[in-house]
């Protein structure tokens, strides 16, 4: 395997990532794909890895999809061995796959008993289901009221309240009493008490809306208390409208609700339908076009604007109006659509730059396209200019001209040396070529000879060695040593002193070696040898 392969596992461990993976980043590696693992946390945070694919995550536990479940999304179970009671876990006295459920806390086989009010009881094969507290077989026996169990065969086949009855005997119920159809000259009754009205549903004559009955001729459905006809009208909220009005009720009003392919587009809102629209939306309940002009800004719509935009809490027109730091200015005159916002006023960007949120004019011989800032004090030409701490040059030489703090000079013929250390005290200062243009460098702001001394941290040495660098403010031999965290490590005689490097306190010999979290590694095992011994 390749260096390029493998990846590192946490702290101490690497992986190869074409075959395995590490989902807990703790150092656990899992021998499948990174596509199909996964890490299990428990609730402390500590993680476990797992095949997503074949096995099953239980509140910090993994156990196999196959055989194992989770009980109440804390504790792992196994099929046949333990059932899951009231998000408690039983196990069972003897292995029995059978026992799948539970009454009053305890496993049961669902097969050879029936648990009826919380009492098991045996099914004698056939009775599946409880009346109360007494178990049934639904192919034999009704169920009436929860409680009350009847023979088909003998009582009934439906319920009316308490009671069964035969439907097909001339009997039917009405508020939970059975009616013989014959005496009260009718099959349904609709109403209560005094109000209560018997009539056939069978001839269609009459229809029963919210206890009022209607005669059909007026509608085949009901709105509240009046029938109505569904062809021709539609009922949205107790209240009857035209169908030609919509085919479908928003929030108490009909609208026809669009299609994928409509130019226009209706959209059904918190306070009613609206539109059509080319683009609708809601704004706070209300609804509006996207693309007519209007816009929503918190709650509120406004327009109709060529432009719409919401400058925080009310709307504006961009063509006209800018948006700055929370409040609306009108474009400059002439501007267009070339106005923009310069901290909190507006300028145009055709004539204009804003420098630093100042807006500076920029003078009609510089074309705009060419223009920068110098810093918040004046614009430049940057091709034949140069800008130089907010001072504006013009150059001598396109490309030779440079700036040394507020100075300008001619890199061919003088030196620019500055301090890393940003202060008033220590500003660049221009130095002539005095040891000839390659061997004059920079330490600091001062500057010395190469080939003679050595910069370290500012400070000018005798130059010791070829290679030589800085390690914690003292010059070493690049060739024989490396830095690694202000500490010298040496360099072996068998590693080449250019791929000498630091991993962490350590130098390693970077090919053969690998650094990972600050730790070495060979052939993705852990290594202690370091560069000094290799």
């Amino acid at each position: 395997m390749f260096p390029w392969q493998s990846k590192c596992c946490g702290e101490g461990t690497s992986y190869d990532h074409r075959l395995q993976s590490c989902p807990c980043s703790d150092g656990q590696v899992l021998n499948v794909p990174e596509v199909v693992a996964g890490c299990c946390f428990t609730p402390d945070g500590l993680g476990k890895p797992y095949n997503i694919k074949y096995d099953l995550c239980c509140n910090g536990q993994v156990g196999k999809l196959q055989t194992h479940f989770c009980c109440g999304n804390l504790t792992l179970g196994k099929f046949g061995h333990q059932v899951c009671c009231d998000g408690k876990l039983k196990d069972l006295a003897t292995p029995n796959d059978q026992m799948t459920e539970c009454c009053a806390g305890e496993p049961y086989d669902p097969e050879a008993q029936v648990c009826c009010d919380n009492i098991l009881m045996d099914n004698n094969g056939t009775s599946s289901e409880c009346c109360g507290k007494t178990p049934f077989d639904p192919r034999y026996s009704i169920c009436c009221d929860q409680f009350s169990l009847w023979s088909k065969e003998l009582q009934g086949t439906e319920c009316c309240g308490s009671f069964a009855f035969f439907p097909d005997h001339g009997l039917f119920c009405c508020d939970g009493e059975t009616q013989v159809a014959e005496f009260v000259k009718g099959d349904a009754c609709c109403g209560f008490g005094a109000e209560r009205h018997y009539y056939y549903k069978t001839n269609a004559e009459f229809i029963c809306c919210d206890g009022v009955l209607g005669f059909a001729s007026s509608g085949d459905s009901c709105c509240g208390e009046y029938p109505f006809d569904t062809r021709n009208g539609i009922c949205c909220n107790g209240e009857v409208f035209d169908r030609t009005l919509g085919d479908t009720c928003c929030n108490g009003s009909p609208y026809f609700v669009s299609k994928g392919t409509d130019r226009l587009k209706s959209i059904c809102c918190e306070l009613g339908p609206g539109g059509p629209f080319i683009q609708p939306s809601c704004c706070n309940g209300m609804a509006y076009d996207l693309n007519g002009g209007q816009v929503c800004c918190q709650g509120d719509i406004f327009g109709i604007y060529r432009q719409p935009a919401c400058c925080v809490d009310v709307g504006y027109d961009v063509t006209t109006h800018q948006c700055c730091t929370g409040q609306i200015r009108k474009n400059p005159e002439g501007g267009g659509g070339r106005s923009r916002c310069c901290g909190d006023s507006v300028y145009d960007t055709g004539k204009q730059l804003c420098c630093n949120d100042v807006i500076i004019d920029v003078p009609e011989h510089l074309p705009i396209q060419k223009a920068q800032c110098c810093e918040q004090f004046d614009v430049y030409d940057p091709v034949n200019q140069l800008c130089c701490t907010g001072l504006v040059y013009n150059k001598t030489h396109r490309y030779a001209s440079k700036c040394c703090g507020e100075m300008m000079y001619d890199l061919r013929h003088q030196k620019c040396c500055e301090s890393e250390v940003d202060d008033i005290t220590n500003p660049p200062v221009l130095y002539e070529f005095d040891y000839g243009r390659k061997p004059s460098k920079c330490c600091g702001n001062q500057l010395y000879d190469a080939k003679v001394d050595y910069c370290c941290e500012e400070i000018i040495s005798p130059k010791i060695h070829e290679d030589t660098e800085c390690c914690m403010g003292f010059p070493f031999d690049r060739r024989k040593q490396v830095c690694c965290e202000g500490q010298l490590q040496e360099i072996g005689d068998r590693v080449p002193w250019t791929k000498a490097e630091c991993c962490g306190r350590e130098c390693y010999y970077r090919g053969p070696q690998r650094c990972c979290m600050s730790r070495i590694y060979e052939n993705n095992r852990r290594s202690y040898r370091t560069c000094s011994v290799f």
